[in-house]
């Protein structure tokens, strides 16, 4: 298949994570996937994810513990213009780390949630 380019960060002091990626050679998109808050309470967490192309129609978010187990799972419509903007509410009822998988279309992104009680 394509190769991938992915550059994660650290986010930034507002607690919020934003993931660019380029995919593809000939046809290449960028999304940006944003995450906030980030530490945050484990009851509902606020993803944007935009500039998808628009043959994208749905975008899945997926939440496991560090166990493997899955969380939580969703599926999002993507909005006119490749947009996503969702308020998800998690119930994660133990502090820690948590992996959350984004998929859209060819779009994959993991971002790590922090969860503090």
């Amino acid at each position: 298949g394509e190769t991938c380019l992915l550059t994660i960060s650290n986010g930034t002091a507002s607690g919020m994570v934003t993931e660019p990626a380029t995919l593809g050679t000939n046809n290449a998109v960028t999304p940006t996937l944003t995450a906030w808050p980030n530490p945050n309470s484990g009851d509902r967490l606020m993803l944007n994810l935009a500039d998808l192309p628009a043959t994208v129609t749905t975008a899945g978010v997926e939440i496991y513990d560090l166990t493997g187990k899955r969380v939580a799972v969703r599926t999002l419509p993507v909005q006119e213009g490749g947009i996503v903007n969702a308020n998800i509410e998690l119930s994660l009822d133990r502090s820690g780390v948590y992996l959350m998988r984004v998929t859209a279309g060819e779009f994959v992104i993991t971002e790590r949630i922090v969860v503090q009680q």
